[in-house]
Parts: structure tokens; C-alpha cells; sequence
């Protein structure tokens, strides 16, 4: 995908929460947890937590959004895991760790939350804290398509993924579909 494109995205998902990505000329940027999926993946008891991170976080007071984060994340709220997610790629609060941000993003991810599943496929395609691989960042692409409410994110996430799709071949997409199908969430 161009480097043009996905900074589009970028920017409107982060005009929407107020904060500014680090951006790296090699790097398309991850997308904060702030696009609303059909699914719902939230956990009630840890919504209280998750608002007071996103509030910190937004006032860059990075160590106290993580406690919150954390202490939603432990009640199994999918954004929460997105965030840290995205803390440790950025390195907002904690060491950047492509490891810890892939980690993150496959709980959130395997919780349904289809941002999650759009930056778990990203850090598959580029191949961050973890060998690239085609099949899996299409199949995230794919059940994220599925599950993001807004039709511009969506749009997005489809032209990445067939971008994706003219690398690969018929049976790694084949295999990719597959394993969408296959797929269930964790919860």
C-alpha cells in the first residue's frame, strides 16, 4: 500500500482522539483503538479503567494510562490490549517492543476488536516482532473487513489487503480465506 494512503487513515483516527503518532518514513502506523466495531469487545467491569487510560493518555501522562490499561486489560477488555498494543510499538510509557505491541495485539485481536485485527495484520505484512507472513496479515485483514463499522476504514482495510493479495498467490489466499472461515474469537 503507498505510504499515502494509510497515513489518511492515521490522521483521521487520531484527529478523532486528540494525539499525534510517531511516524517513521519505513513504518505504515498501527491504528490506536478508537474505530468503533459491530462487534462489541468490551468487558463492562473494566470500561471505568479503559476511559481513565484513554484520558491519561491523552494528557500524556503515558505511566498512569498503562495502570488503567492494565487493570481493564486484566478484565479482559479487548481495547484496553489494543492500546498497550500500541504503547509498546510506539514505545509511549514503556520500551518500544515490537514483541510486547504483537503480543497485545493478539489478545485484543483474538478478542474480536477489528482494529486490533488490522494492526496484528499489519505487524504480520512488515514483518515487526514477529517473521513476515502473508497469509496471516491477510487473514487478520480479512476479519477485520468484517467487523469495522465505519465504510472509510473499512474501504481502507480492503485496499490494503488486495494490495496485500497481488504478492501472493492463489493458494496462499486460498489459505488465508481459509483460515478467516475457520476462525473463531476467543470469547
Amino acid at each position: 500500500m503507498p505510504l499515502i494512503t494509510m497515513p489518511l487513515l492515521v490522521i483521521l483516527i487520531v484527529s478523532s482522539i486528540g494525539c499525534e503518532p510517531k511516524k517513521t518514513a519505513d513504518s505504515v502506523d498501527p491504528l490506536p483503538a478508537v474505530v468503533s466495531s459491530s462487534t462489541s469487545a468490551e468487558v463492562p467491569q473494566g470500561d471505568d479503567f479503559y476511559h481513565d487510560g484513554k484520558d491519561a493518555f491523552n494528557q500524556k501522562d503515558y505511566a498512569t494510562a498503562l495502570e488503567q490499561f492494565m487493570k481493564a486489560a486484566e478484565s479482559g477488555h479487548a481495547k484496553a490490549h489494543n492500546w498497550i498494543g500500541w504503547m509498546y510499538y510506539y514505545g509511549k510509557g514503556v520500551p518500544q517492543n515490537n514483541q510486547e505491541a504483537l503480543n497485545w495485539y493478539t489478545k485484543s485481536a483474538e478478542g474480536s476488536y477489528a482494529i486490533a485485527q488490522v494492526n496484528l495484520g499489519k505487524m504480520y505484512e512488515l514483518g515487526r516482532g514477529v517473521l513476515p507472513d502473508a497469509i496471516q496479515a491477510y487473514k487478520w485483514y480479512t476479519l477485520a473487513v468484517a467487523d469495522v463499522s465505519i465504510q472509510e476504514t473499512r474501504d481502507r482495510v480492503i485496499e490494503r489487503r488486495d494490495e496485500l493479495a497481488q504478492k501472493m498467490s492463489q493458494q496462499e489466499i486460498a489459505e488465508a480465506n481459509r483460515l478467516a472461515r475457520e476462525w473463531t474469537p476467543t470469547r
